[in-house]
């Protein structure tokens, strides 16, 4: 799954890109492989601005008059979005994180999670000191 979002700027054209990435090329010393994968990349590019890679969205704290324009975003540091743009943006974020490989994916997650903290509570009711790493008894503090 891409998506792409185009807008114009007082530099030129634009571009965001969300990208669900379900499988990728990976280097076994020498050899190409397909493996699996589930990953949500974003990249911006834009006209006299450097490409950014994850590009993070946020709100500013106040809007931004400028140019007859009302800005309320911003990508990084150099590049301001109006509401619509912004909301584009993270209708195709949105999108991305509520297809069914990313949500079986933060499933597992949760899971294994859940299973490490079972295991933790399991191993220091038997002796285990997360402090050193051992099954001193806290004898590691004395």
């Amino acid at each position: 799954m891409k998506k792409e979002i185009k807008w114009e700027t007082s530099k030129g054209i634009a571009t965001y890109t969300v990208e669900l990435k379900l499988e990728k090329e990976i280097n076994l010393d020498g050899d190409i492989d397909t493996v699996p994968c589930c990953e949500i990349n974003t990249r911006v590019t834009c006209q006299g601005i450097n490409t950014y890679l994850d590009s993070w969205v946020s709100k500013l704290n106040e809007k931004i008059e400028r140019n007859g324009k009302t800005y309320i975003g911003k990508i990084g540091q150099k590049i301001v979005i109006e509401q619509s743009t912004y909301d584009a943006i993270m209708d195709a974020i949105d999108a991305a994180k509520n297809h069914p490989a990313w949500i079986a994916k933060k499933e597992i997650i949760k899971q294994n999670e859940k299973e490490i903290d079972e295991l933790s509570a399991k191993r220091r009711q038997n002796g285990y000191c997360p402090k050193c790493g051992s099954y001193c008894h806290g004898d590691c503090q004395a």
